[in-house]
């Protein structure tokens, strides 16, 4: 689904080599979430995979909790 549904991006919080990082808004609940927007690279889905794979193990408190991958036009969203 298109995450623009779904999520707000509400403020830029930093740019790194895979992409950069927003402070969202998860439009349903309103529980503020971070979303990782990205291009997709071929050479790199092996290792988005792996992030993705990690982040769905996890729930812990200081561990941003995994919502889903979702495509948007060009990008990646990963929340």
């Amino acid at each position: 689904p298109d995450p623009t549904g779904i999520f707000e991006l509400v403020d830029l919080l930093g740019e790194g080599s895979y992409g950069s990082v927003y402070k969202g808004r998860h439009i349903r609940t309103g529980e503020m979430v971070a979303i990782k927007v990205m291009e997709i690279v071929e050479e790199e889905l092996a290792e988005i995979k792996l992030e993705v794979d990690i982040l769905k193990l996890f729930k812990h408190p200081n561990i941003v909790k995994y919502f889903g991958t979702y495509l948007r036009y060009d990008k990646l969203w990963v929340n």
